[in-house]
């Protein structure tokens, strides 16, 4: 039965790691984990060429839209957790129009 239930959770956990994983190019939501706040998520993610959409449903975070792998190398892995909007429910609402 362990084994039944260790699968079931590797299975779940799977599925989150695909619904959360950002696509390659479009909207993604990016917050701070060293606690930088937005506005130096603004400045992180329109260096790495990406167009700020909008606020995110987490307080401090911020969407985006852009190149994943150019927002990713700029800014480094560590400091800032990049999902996709709409496993972070964000997706709705957002008309595109840029906030900057």
């Amino acid at each position: 039965m362990s084994v039944f239930v260790a699968q079931l959770v590797m299975g779940i956990a799977g599925l989150f790691v695909v619904a959360a994983w950002p696509p390659a190019t479009g909207r993604m939501m990016l917050v701070s984990l060293n606690g930088a706040g937005v506005n130096a998520l603004v400045v992180e993610a329109s260096a790495a060429g990406a167009q700020v959409v909008g606020p995110g449903p987490v307080p401090g975070s911020l969407v985006v839209s852009g190149d994943r792998s150019r927002i990713l190398a700029h800014i480094g892995h560590w400091h800032t957790l990049v999902l996709a909007p709409a496993a972070a429910g964000c997706a709705a609402g957002l008309d595109g129009q840029s906030v900057a």
